[in-house]
């Protein structure tokens, strides 16, 4: 859930969404979930869970997107003339030209060695899980800590005094500030990143932070939201929410919205939240298939199957996995295809011949 030019776009399950301030209803644009994003004037670039990245116009929504590059972008940002992507595995790419080329840019990342069984080899990795701009610089987080380049985006440099040289899950730039998530801990440099401070630390994992009318409002996978004036004293904000998970929390025309997991948009109106979800298509379901008269889907951590007394019975296999991408019938089998990435890039396929 954010805010572009004017309007309100939302990506979840179903797709991806906007809503003009004016407007009653969310209008459904394309049914491509995403996981990042970046802005450029009309134009919106986001980072599809599997396609790639693809280029939308914000003056002409409908119109089909233009794929702009193959890999998957775990961060965008855009800056000047430059894209920047950053992918966990291949590290920084940036693009001079909105996408039609990308260069590698990874001269100063940490790379990571892991031990390929598949191939025999040794893969030499680099992780970036997060991107932001502050000030004069770009920013990004990898498993190693923050890192920090100038704005042509060259060569990096780690800026981690004050902060530990871990997985950094977000970063969020509010005015002059720059924040950096670790997991449920949050951290704030005021100085372009030569110096952080821990700021809080939540009972869940920090998924957001923005800032609003001289308020700091953080929201979490398990706490719901949380709001403080210096940053010091926190309070809950979760009156009218129905679940505590909640990925965005965000500003738009003087009022506050938030991306809940499952339960759609809600704005924060006369001290509580309601619901803002007409026209907004919500499910965590990513495919149904039909076996032997039996309905099964999967969302991305679990496998279920319809009973003829309208009840879903929980299948999920006993196996690790990153994620469960798919279920397909083929004869009288059905087969669930999972993303397994550690420690190294392995997925597989199970089938059941039982019903699961």
């Amino acid at each position: 859930l954010f805010a572009s030019s004017g309007i309100m776009i939302a990506g979840a399950q179903g797709g991806l969404f906007s809503r003009a301030e004016c407007e009653e209803r969310w209008s459904v644009h394309h049914p491509m979930p995403f996981i990042s994003h970046a802005s450029d004037g009309n134009d919106l670039y986001i980072g599809s869970y599997y396609d790639g990245i693809f280029k939308f116009s914000l003056e002409n929504p409908d119109d089909p997107p233009v794929s702009v590059g193959t890999f998957t972008a775990d961060g965008l940002l855009h800056t000047g003339d430059l894209l920047v992507a950053g992918n966990d595995g291949y590290g920084i790419f940036k693009s001079m030209n909105g996408g039609v080329t990308w260069d590698f840019a990874n001269t100063g990342l940490p790379l990571d060695s892991i031990f390929n069984p598949w191939t025999g080899d040794w893969e030499y990795l680099t992780h970036v899980y997060c991107l932001a701009t502050s000030g004069q610089h770009v920013f990004c987080g990898t498993g190693d800590g923050v890192f920090r380049t100038s704005m042509d985006v060259q060569s990096w440099e780690a800026v981690n005094i004050g902060i530990p040289a871990l997985e950094i899950s977000a970063l969020f730039a509010a005015g002059e500030s720059l924040y950096a998530v670790i997991d449920n801990m949050l951290f704030k440099s005021t100085d372009e990143g030569a110096n952080w401070t821990q700021i809080y630390a939540s009972e869940s994992d920090i998924s957001c932070v923005v800032t609003m009318n001289d308020t700091s409002y953080i929201s979490t996978k398990g706490d719901g939201i949380l709001y403080s004036a210096d940053e010091t004293v926190w309070s809950t904000l979760n009156n009218g929410l129905p679940t505590l998970n909640v990925n965005q929390v965000v500003p738009f025309n003087g009022q506050l919205y938030c991306g809940t997991e499952g339960e759609g948009v809600f704005i924060h109106d006369d001290g509580q939240w309601v619901e803002d979800n007409p026209g907004l298509i919500i499910s965590d379901t990513w495919s149904l298939t039909v076996c032997n008269g039996q309905v099964f889907a999967n969302d991305y951590s679990g496998v279920y199957r319809l009973e003829t007394n309208g009840q879903w019975t929980d299948i999920t296999p006993a196996v690790d996995y990153e994620l469960f991408a798919m279920v397909i019938t083929m004869d009288d089998r059905v087969f669930l295809s999972v993303e397994y990435d550690a420690p190294y890039d392995a997925p597989f396929i199970l089938y059941t011949d039982d019903s699961g």
